[in-house]
């Protein structure tokens, strides 16, 4: 996909928005927030739905792992990002 890891580098600047909170029960990481995709969506102009569809998705992935108990979490959230964990989320998204 022509553009991919320039939107992979934008998830991961957009993870840095996202709020995370420390409970009884441990920390808790939430998504990224919807006016922080929107904003990075219009430096993509024709293709703001496609991103903020694709960031959503990587968002998904990301939050069911890291929200999985440490024992039973996969390496790939530890891993650099690339070619690979794209394939990996289309594979959880069905695309």
């Amino acid at each position: 996909m022509p553009g991919a890891m320039e939107w992979l580098a934008e998830f991961h600047d957009l993870s840095t928005d996202r709020g995370i909170s420390m409970g009884m029960g441990g920390m808790h990481v939430g998504p990224i927030p919807a006016a922080s995709i929107d904003r990075a969506a219009a430096r993509y102009p024709g293709e703001e739905e496609d991103f903020r569809l694709c960031i959503r998705a990587m968002d998904a992935a990301y939050l069911a792992e890291v929200r999985k108990p440490k024992d039973q979490r996969h390496r790939v959230h530890r891993e650099k990002f690339g070619p690979q964990m794209m394939r990996t989320i289309g594979r959880v998204t069905g695309e």
